[in-house]
């Protein structure tokens, strides 16, 4: 049996890596080839050189260097973070019971935080684009809307799209289908959410099934949407939400519906 062995180190700290070794490393590696046990050995280039390949739905996606930078990524998700919350205000009203995204008052939204998220966005361009990075674009596009008629779904779905190449998941897969519903479609949200509703990972996830009684509510289908949104609040463990759900299965496409939405994992 062989095995490979791959041991990192800082570049910066060593000027010359063999006159840096430890002495008894040197000592080990000089028995274990003396042993026949060590075959070969050599440096490989910096990581910073590195080009990462992943593969998604048969494309090719390539990003410079071997992972996006951790600076970035974690200015990503404090930026994300702080979007979340902006809306924190806004979320339910005065009894507690949810509102929906489209119909929040967007003047409760916490400004000062967006502009503080925005800031932080901005310190990332020149950064190889990591999840969380996208997450918070995506955030920072719908608090940019100046109404809910005003979200850019165009952008949100590329977005969603290159999310979905970087951090595949059912999740990120539902939230493509919303925005992509809204760009391009119902028909075209359906598409894309179809084989995450065959695949049953996400059965019991709510979002997924109001995501579905929209679209297909929106494509003209009452009687499914209606059961799309009966099967969410079955689901649901949330009270407040499981009520709004029932009214908007029994009401059909005039009423608006207040349900969390999915968020990417």
């Amino acid at each position: 049996m062989q095995y490979l062995m791959v041991l990192a180190h800082d570049p910066a700290a060593w000027d010359d890596p063999q006159a840096a070794q430890p002495a008894d490393w040197a000592a080990y590696t000089l028995a274990l080839h003396e042993a026949a046990i060590l075959v070969g050995g050599a440096g490989l280039q910096d990581s910073g050189t590195a080009t990462t390949v992943r593969v998604r739905d048969g494309q090719r996606l390539l990003t410079d260097g071997p992972f996006a930078d951790g600076d970035a990524e974690t200015t990503g998700l404090l930026a994300l973070m702080l979007l979340q919350h902006s809306r924190a205000a806004a979320r339910e009203d005065g009894e507690g019971r949810p509102v929906p995204f489209a119909e929040q008052d967007r003047s409760r939204w916490d400004a000062a935080a967006v502009a503080e998220a925005r800031a932080l966005l901005a310190t990332t361009g020149r950064s190889p684009v990591g999840p969380y990075q996208v997450q918070a674009v995506i955030a920072a596009l719908h608090a940019a809307a100046p109404d809910a008629a005003g979200v850019d779904w165009a952008r949100i779905a590329d977005l969603y799209r290159l999310l979905d190449r970087l951090a595949p998941s059912p999740v990120v897969t539902v939230n493509r289908a919303v925005a992509v519903g809204r760009a391009e479609g119902p028909e075209a949200g359906l598409a894309l959410l179809a084989p995450v509703l065959a695949d049953g990972r996400l059965a019991g996830y709510v979002p997924l099934h109001a995501a579905h009684a929209d679209l297909l509510e929106r494509a003209g289908d009452a009687a499914g949407a209606a059961a799309a949104w009966r099967r969410a609040a079955e689901l649901s463990g949330n009270p407040a939400e499981r009520a709004v759900l029932d009214r908007r299965a029994a009401a059909g496409p005039a009423a608006a519906v207040a349900v969390r939405p999915p968020r990417p994992r």
